[in-house]
């Protein structure tokens, strides 16, 4: 709602003023403000924009799952079954469940990103190569940073993986295609620098800057959970079936995945698939196996992200290429008698699994879903039986897209939610009490912090999984709050209490909700304005001793602010006191608070600070009285100008160079594929 207003106004959604006391918003990579299918929520009513974003993604999704499998098999009902798989899958849907749209562009496009590389391997085609790359840089528009490192490290497996397992020799020319893989990374920063460079600059400032390894291998995926894989959701409290552990992708879609890869044609192609599933695995199970710390300490970008059970969408991927490979081996050639007794020993192993599992995990076998998981179980098994039987190929494809859809629908379905928009943006009780007077102050608040880009008051909660590291440190700190270790998607919520919810002292909180309030907001004494004029400051050079100072009651932030250093303003330094304000004019109003540009007009009858209780950020630039002039970081997090005496017009103006320099690199890039497309297209036609 927030994109569309900004585009819809004519401004870029560069900057979000309503959460967390002002935060980049574009630079937040789960924004996906420049993903070409954020124009449906432009051009849209909202519910028809998700609808048909979510349902287009889907498709993309199956889509390109079935070429890839087509380029393998050449058969259309194999591709048909791995595609149900892969767009149906309980990542697919559960991502749908928790709302992680991002989640779903990103995996949509790496069906085609596998196929671009497989093409371009097997058709020693520089042009699919580039293609890549150019596929690449569209999912890093699309909003998930974490599944677009899994993307790259496992396109980059899968490139040289295939030269080795696949094509053994590959001769002169497949040594020049193996030697192109640079155009991939390359043309994809070109595609994607616009969203690089600004959230590169924002996740370097941010909380996740100095990760930990417990932080990194939050919500690793427990090893027990692989149950989940035969039961969707069991009915028990020792598994977590949390949706950021969900990746069902059917009992029946495993038993075609086994065959294909023990009995399929394209072997070597299976020896690639299930040797990059095994190290899908390493990476999902995260603190549960030892090789993760190897990754954690030398894989690049790892460090970065939590929860690395999402890397199992690509080795669903794998396992739905692999299932389409057993689906055309079963269509097209009878398995041996030896073949379908192993197979059959196979589904006796995993219905082993499924009694013991229900014993070591207290699932009643009165449980619907257990009860499902034998049935689709035993369908299994009469498919490999019957399959001897079925002379037509086009039956025995029928048969299985049929099992495979229903295998997902009956445990999926009821996951794909239903809100209803008229409600969730409808105002609550709590809001509604402190709507009519918020004015330029800001909230205190736990309620769905995200709301209040909706109600435009202005909050100094969030929540979003990236965070000024500076901001999230100061606001625990002020209250004596520990800071969460590995739920970083909002303040602590022992913060909003009566004791410490006014503790931040600077950020200009006049109301807060607390629960032991009820519905009625609490209301601050002394809140500071958003802008204030000081005539005293504290020069304390050391970051971490100003948190201290300000913590204290000799700070009082209405009549001093806490510098670094004294700044320089026309070769003049300004001293830690411009004089006595006390009896002299000082006034400041704020003329316009828009997200990208504030405008103010001051006077001052002696020298003199302006503090801004906004937060200091690289792309906001000052002006006083037309003249650019440095923003200082005061007050641990804020921005501060010197005044010299006298009336003044003042602007900060929010133009971010990262941006500029990404979306020059963006265009260019765009630019020579454009011209390159023309050319070579001119070259095959003559």
């Amino acid at each position: 709602l927030y994109t569309k207003e900004q585009f819809l106004s004519g401004d870029l959604p560069l900057w979000n003023p309503y959460y967390y006391s002002g935060h980049p918003f574009m630079a937040n990579p789960q924004t996906f403000t420049f993903y070409p299918f954020t124009l449906l929520f432009i051009a849209l009513p909202l519910p028809w924009a998700f609808n048909l974003t979510t349902v287009l993604h889907l498709f993309l999704a199956g889509l390109g799952t079935y070429y890839f499998v087509l380029a393998l098999t050449h058969s259309r009902g194999a591709s048909i079954g791995a595609a149900i798989i892969f767009c149906l899958s309980g990542y697919q849907i559960e991502s749908l469940y928790a709302g992680h749209l991002a989640k779903l562009h990103t995996a949509a496009f790496l069906p085609w990103i596998m196929l671009a590389v497989e093409r371009g391997l097997s058709a020693r085609s520089l042009r699919w190569i580039a293609a890549a790359g150019a596929l690449l840089g569209l999912q890093i528009l699309g909003g998930d940073p974490q599944n677009n490192l899994y993307t790259a490290l496992f396109l980059t497996l899968y490139f040289f993986a295939r030269g080795l397992l696949v094509d053994r020799r590959p001769g002169l020319a497949g040594v020049k295609i193996l030697a192109a893989y640079p155009l991939i990374p390359l043309i994809a920063f070109g595609v994607a620098a616009i969203q690089i460079l600004p959230s590169a600059e924002f996740i370097s400032l941010s909380d996740r800057a100095d990760n930990t390894y417990d932080f990194a291998t939050f919500f690793s995926f427990p090893i027990k959970n692989l149950y989940t894989f035969l039961v969707a959701k069991p009915n028990t409290r020792i598994l977590n079936t949390n949706w950021e552990l969900a990746g069902y992708f059917g009992i029946i879609a495993l038993v075609l995945a086994l065959v294909g890869g023990l009995f399929g044609r394209k072997k070597r192609h299976a020896l690639c698939f299930f040797v990059l599933t095994l190290v899908v695995a390493t990476i999902m199970f995260g603190r549960h196996t030892p090789i993760y710390k190897f990754y954690y300490d030398f894989v690049p970008g790892i460090a970065v992200y939590r929860i690395p059970a999402r890397c199992m969408v690509v080795g669903i991927f794998f396992i739905a290429a692999l299932a389409g490979l057993g689906i055309e081996r079963l269509a097209t050639k009878r398995l041996t008698r030896i073949q379908q007794v192993i197979a059959i020993i196979c589904l006796g192993l995993l219905f082993g699994t499924l009694v013991r599992g229900a014993e070591s995990y207290n699932v009643s076998w009165q449980s619907e879903e257990l009860r499902r998981a034998a049935v689709l179980m035993i369908s299994a098994l009469v498919i490999i039986v019957s399959i001897r039987f079925l002379k037509k190929p086009q039956l025995i494809i029928g048969v299985i897209a049929v099992a495979l859809f229903a295998d997902l629908y009956l445990n999926l379905h009821h996951r794909i939610p239903q809100t209803d928009e008229s409600r969730l943006l409808k105002p609550k009780h709590q809001e509604e009490a402190f709507l009519k007077e918020a004015g330029h102050y800001r909230v205190a608040s736990t309620i769905t912090p995200s709301r209040s880009m909706k109600f435009r008051y202005f909050g100094i909660n969030g929540r979003t999984p990236i965070c000024l590291g500076n901001y999230y440190e100061f606001v625990h700190k002020m209250a004596g709050v520990p800071i969460p270790k590995n739920r970083r998607h909002t303040l602590n919520r022992r913060l909003f209490s009566k004791a410490r919810v006014f503790s931040s002292k600077v950020l200009s909180v006049k109301y807060a909700h607390v629960r032991s309030a009820g519905r009625t907001p609490l209301i601050a004494e002394n809140a500071m304005p958003r802008a204030v004029v000081v005539s005293r400051a504290k020069l304390i050079p050391v970051y971490k001793n100003q948190l201290s100072y300000m913590k204290s009651t000799a700070f009082n932030p209405l009549e001093e602010v806490v510098l670094t250093q004294a700044p320089i303003l026309n070769g003049a330094r300004f001293g830690q006191s411009t004089g006595d304000l006390s009896t002299g004019r000082r006034e400041v109003k704020i003329k316009e608070l828009a997200p990208h540009r504030i405008t103010l007009s001051a006077v001052n009858d002696q020298p003199a600070y302006l503090v801004l209780s906004e937060l200091f950020y690289p792309g906001w630039r000052a002006f006083v009285d037309g003249e650019h002039q440095p923003i200082l970081r005061a007050n641990f997090l804020l921005r501060a100008l010197p005044l010299r005496p006298g009336r003044h017009d003042i602007e900060f103006s929010y133009r971010p160079q990262s941006l500029l320099i990404g979306a020059l690199i963006t265009f260019l890039t765009l630019a020579l594929g454009g011209v390159y497309w023309i050319v070579t297209r001119k070259r095959y036609r003559s």
